[in-house]
């Protein structure tokens, strides 16, 4: 039987079609971990999205999403919840028995090229690629190292090759990953083949983590600025010499 379940490095399911209704976990392997919160499409804010709906990512939900290999990109602007809706939809993948793997793209790339220094790359992508759903998070937000298009060109093909379904978040258009991985051609190999069988979804709407200050801007605005005396004034310079003068003046005087 094929074993299934969702981690990344790891978001983990149970084994088999009986685990659908347990109890799913995040799991660390080695030094790689899941976030630290489990993520539903329930809890997606989609109102303050102007193009994207439920039935836009119904299709991401389904078991299809993965046995036929596909992928998304979810594309926008930091705070807009590209990663909140990547590992819901992993999640769903985890609740249809699937497994699921969570990484930060910064530490895929560094991951597999210290890896290629030595003797365990193959082992360390074979990790990579396992995985029936892999989710690689923030591509092009930090900077990468010299050799990062092509340790990520080794994933991304060798999942296209097998059919593995992947998701990915990313600050900018695919067609703009080339400066960050140092290399137009192989950066274009790599969207080339993640396109091949993939959607790309653009998230816009205001930031997500800071939305409530929207309301405090407001208040801020609307409240008119009054001034009043101070009640009790600070001496200026002169007068606090002054009246050290007098206390000097009253201490030097002889007593009768």
């Amino acid at each position: 039987m094929v074993s299934r379940g969702i981690a990344t490095d790891a978001l983990h399911g149970g084994d088999g079609a009986s685990s659908r209704h347990t109890a799913h976990a995040w799991r660390p392997i080695g030094r790689r971990s899941l976030p630290p919160h489990r993520r539903a499409v329930e809890e997606f804010d989609l109102s303050y999205q102007s193009t994207l709906r439920l039935t836009t990512i119904g299709s991401l939900l389904s078991p299809d999403f993965v046995t036929e290999g596909n992928s998304v990109v979810l594309e926008g602007k930091t705070g807009h919840g590209k990663t909140h809706l990547a590992i819901a939809i992993a999640n769903r993948a985890v609740q249809n028995a699937f497994e699921a793997r969570f990484v930060n793209c910064a530490e895929l790339i560094e991951t597999l090229s210290v890896a290629s220094r030595g003797r365990a790359f193959r082992e360390t992508l074979a990790a990579y690629v396992k995985p029936h759903v892999r989710v690689v998070d923030e591509v092009g937000y930090l900077a990468y190292g010299d050799d990062a298009a092509n340790v990520l060109f080794h994933v991304v093909n060798e999942r296209h090759i097998r059919r593995r379904a992947m998701i990915f978040t990313t600050n900018k258009h695919p067609k703009r990953w080339g400066p960050a991985l140092h290399d137009d051609d192989l950066a274009e190999a790599i969207v080339d083949r993640i396109l091949d069988r993939s959607r790309l979804l653009r998230l816009d709407g205001p930031s997500v983590r800071t939305k409530h200050l929207a309301n405090d801007a407001n208040r801020i605005d609307d409240t008119p600025v009054t001034t009043r005396p101070a009640e009790f004034l600070e001496p200026t310079r002169a007068e606090a010499r002054c009246s050290q003068l007098k206390h000097s003046r009253r201490a030097a005087r002889p007593s009768s």
